[in-house]
């Protein structure tokens, strides 16, 4: 055997120990987060469960605003509401389908994405939804209107008007300034991190951790 031939075998074989390292890797990966399936079914579960919510909740709002139909406050917050649990119904059937997409079979690199996608949807979400906040006075007129029968906007006085609107022009300022911090880049900030974690999803993120760990071992 001439070294050209010993180089090539040497070449091949190496090529198929480091084919083997991998296999073996993928199915040491798959089996240390094999339990962590479960999770993600229990998660999809849950966002069944908020998307069926959701889905009621328009229903409801839709009949109100047939049945309310005008230039009134209740019937203007409804409409507002109704927007607002579209974005939620929209993005929990979007994260449905991103939470069945996720392989554990694939490589790590494949899986990372996967799960980060899901939990960047779960953020955007969570960020649309928040800037609700400033219209909080959609569910006390709508409120008022239902429970009571009354339309409470027409009995504010023109001090409490200006001040509600001024309260929700800050509440919208400070809600945006807030949303602009909440990006991957600031995770390091505490806050920042207990957010990913709490609206982005515990499990993704721990699941997330335990594939960087792996990944670094």
């Amino acid at each position: 055997m001439n070294l050209e031939q010993m180089q090539s075998a040497w070449t091949q074989q190496n090529q198929q120990i480091n084919e083997q390292l991998e296999i073996n890797t993928d199915q040491l990966t798959k089996q240390r987060f094999q339990s962590h399936q479960n999770e993600l079914k229990q998660l999809t579960l849950a966002r069944w469960v908020e998307a069926i919510v959701f889905f009621v909740l328009q229903i409801a709002l839709w009949q109100y605003l047939v049945g309310n139909w005008g230039l009134t406050a209740p019937a203007l917050s409804a409409g507002v509401l109704t927007v607002f649990a579209t974005i939620g119904l929209a993005g929990t059937i979007g994260q449905i389908v991103l939470l069945q997409q996720v392989d554990f079979s694939a490589p790590i690199k494949t899986l990372q994405q996967q799960l980060a996608s899901v939990r960047s949807h779960s953020m955007a979400i969570f960020k649309l939804l928040l800037l609700s906040a400033p219209f909080y006075l959609a569910y006390v007129f709508l409120g008022f209107d239902v429970l009571m029968g009354v339309d409470l906007y027409q009995h504010l006085s023109l001090f409490m008007k200006t001040f509600y609107v001024v309260t929700s022009l800050l509440i919208l300022i400070g809600v945006v300034v807030f949303i602009q911090q909440i990006r991957y880049s600031n995770i390091h900030k505490p806050w920042v991190a207990w957010c990913y974690r709490e609206f982005g999803g515990s499990k993704l993120t721990t699941l997330l951790n335990a594939l960087d760990e792996f990944e670094r071992e």
